[in-house]
């Protein structure tokens, strides 16, 4: 009903005086006739709109869609860096961005049945270890062999990320 009114449009109903949620009493006006109900008023601004977008079921599904994106992309900004870190930091920035994709991955997992990608786990997933392979592995040869399966896998799950 909010969503289908004019920028700046009223929208009146009926409510139980405490119904009201917080994120949307700036936007009200109440009378009180009686006890038991009020006439709202609501003035619905694009601000409103983009909160009510963003508590939908659809608009969760974004924000989390987007968290697992920045993480990805953050991880992926690293990667390009990585090599001026100071060796001493090293692994405890890769331990970080492994905890991290381990929390995307959580999201990722409580909205795959919503998501219309066949791959996009099984790709997450290869990146993560191809991350944990870079971060345990001693050995250069090992490290470097680790390091461009994580550059390839980067590209490719960047790729299915931005097709969702």
């Amino acid at each position: 009903m909010f969503l289908a009114a004019e920028n700046f449009g009223q929208v009146y109903f009926l409510a139980p005086p405490p119904s009201l949620p917080d994120y949307l009493k700036p936007h009200v006006q109440t009378f009180d006739p009686d006890k038991n109900f009020s006439i709202v008023e609501v003035e619905v601004s694009p601000t409103l709109k983009q909160e009510l977008i963003r508590r939908s079921p659809r608009g969760q599904l974004e924000d989390k869609k987007n968290s697992i994106r920045r993480t990805v992309s953050k991880v992926q900004e690293v990667a390009k860096k990585f090599n001026e870190l100071p060796p001493q930091d090293r692994n405890r920035h890769l331990d970080e961005y492994i905890a991290e994709l381990t929390r995307a991955e959580r999201l990722l997992n409580e909205i795959y049945p919503q998501l219309h990608s066949d791959t996009i786990k099984v790709n997450f997933n290869m990146f993560k270890e191809f991350l944990i392979d870079f971060r345990l592995y001693e050995d250069w040869q090992l490290k470097k062999h680790a390091a461009e399966d994580l550059s390839r896998q980067i590209q490719i799950l960047a790729q299915d990320l931005n097709s969702l």
